[in-house]
């Protein structure tokens, strides 16, 4: 079993980090026309806004209109890349695919070498699963690629001894997705809710409270700071494309949202059933519910995401909204494949095994 999961992700990640070098070397090579086959949409606004803050021209798209319509993480970064290496447009777009690209790759080959095999085998697995089914949040070259590192860091501050320690750390961690997507303060109020109520039902309701202030202040600090540099600096607090998207649209009518996140979790949905299957066949989740509090805190930020543009926002999502969608099908995938390789039994188990190798 081990040895079949083995090579199945050494193909993968061999496949995927091929298939990178691929976008890389398309972007730097083929004629500009094709540059819409390796990056999309919005990206090359962010590109371009960049490009003009690098050489001075100040945020802006057009070279007229000021503009903070953008992800604040993503934008420093490509920023950066562009202020340091002074790049024609067509290296600058290189540069930024390449960087794309090394961060989800770098963290499914990370999470092979820092766990130990069955945790490892069952997190690259499931990252690279995610990588091929939710391309949008994954190989469009936007702010969601640097959400690829937050599984395996969830997993090394659940190792820290110290619970504070680890509320600490988890609290900085939830504060750099809110850096990558603003709206990923619901992961924050999801971790809160899940954590907060399995300590509050074991020791109460003050440590439950402090740990949810933990998750939760540091990332309402640092929207509160962004808020107001917005309004000092474009004379409003929130960028002007979630201003656009609110213009004239009634409240609480967003259906064909509603709809679109229906379809971009109907693969997350089927997959969800295999695990119930699985689980309701070795009984696992009765000694060792490994992943299930992040899988539930990822679900509740699901919701609030869908519950907030449904309920204040009149346009559609784009791939990359569904970030939480793609984290949370890589822990259900990493869960299937955890149950496969925690047993050795073969006439009891061999069910829940093929299971994970189908999958």
């Amino acid at each position: 079993m081990e040895t079949t999961l083995r090579r199945i992700l050494l193909a993968s990640l061999a496949l995927f980090v091929l298939f990178g070098i691929v976008n890389v070397a398309a972007a730097a090579f083929l004629d500009p026309l094709y540059s819409v086959d390796v990056v999309f949409d919005d990206a090359y606004y962010y590109l371009q806004v960049a490009y003009n803050i690098a050489h001075g021209q100040g945020s802006t798209f057009d070279g007229i209109t000021t503009t903070n319509g953008y992800q604040p993480l993503w934008m420093a970064i490509v920023t950066a890349i562009e202020f340091v290496f002074q790049l024609d447009k067509t290296w600058f777009l290189t540069a930024v695919v390449l960087v794309a690209y090394a961060t989800i790759s770098g963290s499914a080959i990370y999470s092979r070498i820092r766990f130990e095999t069955p945790i490892a085998i069952a997190l690259t697995l499931g990252l690279l699963s995610s990588y091929a089914v939710y391309t949008g949040v994954w190989r469009w070259g936007m702010e969601t690629v640097l959400m690829a590192p937050v599984l395996p860091a969830f997993l090394l501050i659940s190792r820290k001894d110290d619970p504070n320690t680890r509320s600490w750390l988890t609290g900085l961690l939830l504060v750099y997705m809110a850096t990558i997507r603003l709206d990923a303060l619901s992961v924050a109020l999801g971790c809160a809710a899940v954590d907060g109520w399995s300590l509050y039902r074991r020791e109460g309701f003050r440590p439950a409270f402090r740990r949810a202030l933990i998750y939760v202040a540091p990332s309402v600090v640092f929207l509160g700071g962004y808020a107001a540099f917005n309004l000092a600096v474009f004379s409003t607090p929130v960028p002007v494309s979630g201003l656009a998207k609110a213009i004239g649209a009634p409240l609480f009518a967003n259906w064909e949202l509603a709809a679109q996140y229906f379809e971009e979790s109907r693969a997350l949905l089927l997959l969800a059933l295999v695990l119930f299957a699985v689980e309701y066949k070795t009984k696992l989740f009765r000694r060792d519910a490994f992943l299930y509090p992040l899988m539930a805190s990822f679900g509740i930020a699901i919701l609030i995401q869908l519950s907030y543009y449904f309920s204040f926002s009149g346009w559609g999502a784009w791939g990359w909204y569904f970030y939480s969608n793609a984290l949370l099908f890589a822990l259900v995938v990493a869960r299937i494949v955890y149950i496969g390789l925690h047993h050795t039994d073969a006439a009891t188990f061999r069910w829940a095994r093929r299971s994970a190798v189908l999958v």
